[in-house]
């Protein structure tokens, strides 16, 4: 009895569901731009959608103007996994966003929907994400930072957003330490080599300096000179004049004035009340398919074993569910059960042999694979084998950034010509300039083609902008590589020679 209690009180200081996720009922619904997967009940569910659109409507509201759709969808996940084991806990984070070359996934994991399970890092991190898959715009580093930081507080209420909520955290990192000039702010195009502390410091002047452009200036004068500040740096202006033309001033009395706003005893927000828009009906959504989305969240999550409970739930609800058999055969591939994965592939192929998504699964069966194998031949085949159903996905859906992305990264196992990716690569690039997946892999094919300045560029790029660790660590590792590879170089060519003599 007293082992009882103990548990029961536990599982009560856990906030543990009282059901587990595949007893729950599951629904979906599609908003103008997100698919919400939800086991919150009817009511939170659409909430939830009214909340994420509205936050969707205070970045453009912002930013003044409407932003293209990404490549892929973006999908929500809303449900409460605090049982014991927490299957989708990433480090006890209510929420995170997790971007694939598939399809971008903002998971709220506590039950508490929108306005509690995504977290301010959740919300940073999809502004990052939409701002970068505008193929058209040139963003500057310290804007797109400072726009994530200031629409990270965006707060709903209902049908209304409250924009330019303060961040006493920025606050106390600004009057703790000497603050970085304002013009290297602007001009950075990078932190590589910045210290951690005037790294931290970088994010709160670029916040606080987006916040002063929309409430410490005379009426919408700091919108207007943003815009074209933005305009003039697109064109590749110098910083102190684009900030003159911009602002009618100079770059050091600009740097004052922001300073001298940082000490005013209280800042200003605003309520701005949101287009009408409905979000579409909710539909309950089949046993089998909630199993199956789990198990995708899964492998999103580089939890094979998890996966493969979860597509074996799924499939046995439906034996026809092609997509729960192909990935299925993804997990358990990643486990290297190689028999067992092929003759999942085989049973989606035969359900659904013109669906898309099942050749992508075929192609990345065959890809982890032939990573894995030792046998030159064997990869050899197995590469082509990959290629052939990467290239038959985009002939059946046009326009998938994983077709070409991995079509690509077939080119950089051992014994493959890195120029027969580059294409593929480049062209996944300007599918889904959003992700940093693909800016590394063309990172990896330019290292092995010695084109070592666009090499480090990419990495650069992606060093300047993730803030995951994971994806840091792969983009460090490249990037000594890169310059490793460039010193040899350097020392086989005798003095005088540089990287550019690489390209």
């Amino acid at each position: 009895m007293r082992r009882f209690l103990v548990l029961a009180g536990l599982a009560s200081a856990l906030g543990c569901a009282t059901r587990p996720l595949d007893a729950q009922d599951w629904l979906a619904v599609t908003t103008p731009h997100f698919e919400v997967v939800s086991a919150l009940g009817k009511d939170a569910t659409l909430e939830l959608a009214r909340d994420a659109e509205r936050f969707h409507q205070a970045v453009e509201f912002v930013l003044g103007l409407p932003l293209e759709a990404p490549a892929v969808p973006t999908r929500i996940y809303a449900f409460d996994d605090r049982t014991l084991t927490r299957p989708f806990a990433v480090r006890a984070e209510a929420g995170y966003f997790l971007p694939t070359l598939r399809e971008a996934l903002i998971v709220l994991r506590t039950g508490d929907g929108w306005r509690d399970d995504a977290t301010l890092e959740v919300r940073h991190e999809y502004v990052h994400y939409l701002l970068r898959s505008q193929p058209k715009l040139a963003i500057p580093l310290w804007f797109e930072e400072g726009a994530a930081e200031f629409l990270s507080t965006v707060a709903i209420h209902d049908d209304r957003m409250e924009l330019g909520r303060f961040r006493a955290d920025h606050l106390r990192e600004l009057g703790d330490q000497n603050w970085v000039p304002l013009l290297r702010i602007l001009e950075a195009k990078d932190v590589e080599g910045w210290p951690e502390g005037r790294r931290v410091l970088y994010h709160a002047e670029a916040w606080l300096f987006i916040h002063y452009l929309n409430f410490g200036l005379e009426g919408q004068a700091g919108r207007a000179g943003l815009a074209t500040f933005l305009q003039r740096s697109a064109q590749a202006a110098p910083v102190p004049e684009a900030v003159r033309e911009a602002f009618g001033t100079g770059v050091d009395e600009l740097d004052t004035a922001v300073q001298d706003y940082s000490d005013r005893e209280r800042f200003d927000s605003v309520m701005v009340r949101g287009a009408p828009f409905s979000p579409g009906d909710v539909r309950p959504l089949p046993k089998s398919e909630a199993m199956a989305r789990l198990g995708r969240l899964s492998l999103a999550l580089r939890r094979p074993e998890q996966a493969e409970r979860w597509f074996e739930k799924s499939v046995v609800a439906d034996r026809r569910n092609a997509s729960a058999h192909a990935g299925l055969g993804i997990a358990v591939g990643q486990l290297q059960r190689w028999s067992e994965a092929v003759q999942q592939i085989d049973v989606a192929l035969g359900i659904a042999q013109d669906d898309a998504m099942n050749h992508l699964d075929a192609g990345g069966y065959y890809l982890t694979h032939a990573l894995e194998t030792r046998s030159s031949q064997e990869r050899k085949q197995l590469a082509e084998g990959a290629r052939r159903h990467y290239a038959r996905s985009s002939e059946l859906q046009a326009g998938l950034p994983e077709s070409y992305a991995l079509y690509g990264a077939t080119f950089l196992l051992p014994g493959e010509d890195p120029q027969g990716g580059l294409e593929a690569l480049e062209h996944a690039r300007r599918l889904l300039p959003a992700s940093y997946e693909i800016e590394l892999l063309l990172a990896r094919v330019y290292a092995r083609l010695g084109r070592s300045l666009l090499a480090r560029e990419s990495v650069v790029a992606v060093l300047a902008r993730a803030h995951s660790a994971r994806r840091r660590a792969e983009a460090e590792q490249i990037l000594g590589v890169i310059d490793s590879t460039v010193a040899r170089r350097k020392i086989l060519k005798g003095p005088g020679s540089g990287a550019a003599a690489s390209e």
